[in-house]
């Protein structure tokens, strides 16, 4: 249609978002003058919706119209790789990212990593990218974590990220309740009533809902 051909950028975004993809890349290959921003937003459709191979097939095409990828490119990329199970895939285009294209990995990219590994069940490798990464850990970067380890199972694990949880951010219920679900899942009743208890003496409120 006529609307088509004057979609910006800013147009397509909300398209992609709901789910129409191809009407998102026709608008795409509309568009005159391709930049980045456009190239890193098409990615991010296919990605965000599960088509991986898309996606890296618009990465290379990316660079063969002349543009780099940058931070924001390989955030969407391995992100899709994390949603997709393509555990070696992702932390392949990580190290291509890093080692090869030269770029900086950001706290956002490690926390795709984690979560990479977390999914797929591989919570020592996970860890080990907290152990390693350059920065000191944040509450997203631990949450990510914790919510691997009930996913698997893993009390140990889970029981060292809540820790770093209280210390960053004492007052959130969210973290306790996480931990006090780890234990109920592998039947660890002991567990739940120590989180609990740990909640009534610091004071800690459940959120309704």
């Amino acid at each position: 249609t006529t609307e088509i051909y004057t979609l910006s950028l800013h147009d397509a975004l909300p398209i992609s978002t709901c789910g129409h993809l191809e009407l998102a890349c026709t608008a795409f290959d509309l568009m005159e003058c391709k930049n980045e921003v456009s190239w890193n937003s098409i990615i991010a459709t296919y990605g965000n919706h599960g088509h991986l191979e898309d996606a890296l097939a618009l990465l290379n095409e990316m660079r063969d119209d002349g543009f780099q990828p940058d931070h924001v490119t390989f955030l969407a990329i391995i992100s899709a790789c994390s949603h997709t199970g393509q555990v070696e895939e992702g932390k392949q285009l990580f190290e291509f990212m890093t080692q090869e294209l030269g770029i900086t990995a950001r706290m956002e990219h490690y926390a795709c990593l984690i979560d990479l590994f977390g999914r797929a069940g591989r919570l020592e490798e996970a860890h080990q990218v907290v152990r390693t990464m350059p920065f000191t850990a944040d509450a997203g970067i631990w949450g990510t974590l914790l919510g691997a380890c009930r996913v698997h199972g893993n009390i140990e694990l889970a029981e060292l990220a809540s820790n770093h949880l209280f210390d960053l951010d004492p007052q959130n219920s969210g973290y306790y309740m996480l931990l006090s679900h780890v234990h109920a899942d592998t039947g660890k009743w002991e567990g739940v009533n120590k989180v609990r208890n740990m909640m009534k003496e610091r004071g800690v409120q459940k959120v309704p809902g």
